[in-house]
């Protein structure tokens, strides 16, 4: 039986074909596996079984099929990364490891096919952002008060859009970087008791970030 089921950690996308890839955390090898359903038919997959490795996982596929998974490295406390191209899964490589850092991560493709992540650094509560644009992973300060669940999102003009939870202040924020530049401003979108915990986000074709979130003060959405 598939430990699909049991586990926590878990991300979901579908190709261009209609195929559905899957990453997932198996809690008792404690490694990263992926999964493909396609024809009514499950195939799995160990891609990285090096200690504990797998959690907070995020999987998309770009126009090209090639598939992306960024994920947690829980004994190095590390945001690694791998791809499958060419019929091949690449080796892992770490992007970050300053700290405790790669939970709660979130990444998006944009229309030249590069990456763009957000994640958090438990050490100090506080959110990055990274990508590869100059042929290596850059870390970038989105905000020193973080720590708690994110998710990002690139519009049609390259722009970053961030939304995430201050673990500090119980609070939810909303984080915009334009595509020349080099820095975030940030906003808080909700102050009012412990709000934002659960939340997710959409982009309208003007490029405005329309955010559902759960009010945990008071049980509302």
């Amino acid at each position: 039986q598939s430990l699909l089921l049991a586990s926590q950690y878990f991300s979901s996308v579908y190709d261009n074909l209609g195929a559905l890839h899957i990453s997932f955390y198996d809690p008792v090898q404690k490694a990263l596996k992926y999964a493909k359903y396609q024809d009514q038919i499950l195939s799995e997959q160990t891609i990285d079984n090096s200690g504990d490795v797998g959690k907070y996982n995020h999987i998309l596929v770009d126009k090209n099929n090639s598939i992306h998974i960024i994920y947690f490295d829980s004994l190095q406390t590390a945001l690694k990364f791998i791809v499958y191209k060419n019929n091949n899964w690449t080796v892992p490589i770490i992007i970050d490891e300053h700290g405790d850092v790669g939970t709660y991560s979130s990444f998006s493709i944009d229309q030249n096919g590069m990456l763009h992540i957000l994640y958090v650094d438990t050490t100090n509560n506080s959110v990055y952002y990274s990508n590869n644009s100059l042929g290596n992973w850059t870390r970038l300060l989105v905000d020193s008060n973080g720590g708690g669940d994110s998710n990002m999102k690139i519009d049609h003009k390259g722009n970053i859009h961030a939304v995430y939870y201050d673990l500090v202040n119980k609070d939810l924020k909303y984080a915009f970087k334009e595509a020349v530049s080099s820095s975030f401003s940030v906003q808080t979108i909700e102050a009012t008791g412990f709000v934002g915990v659960y939340h997710d986000f959409t982009l309208d074709s003007f490029g405005n970030a329309n955010i559902v979130y759960y009010d945990e003060s008071n049980g509302d959405l």
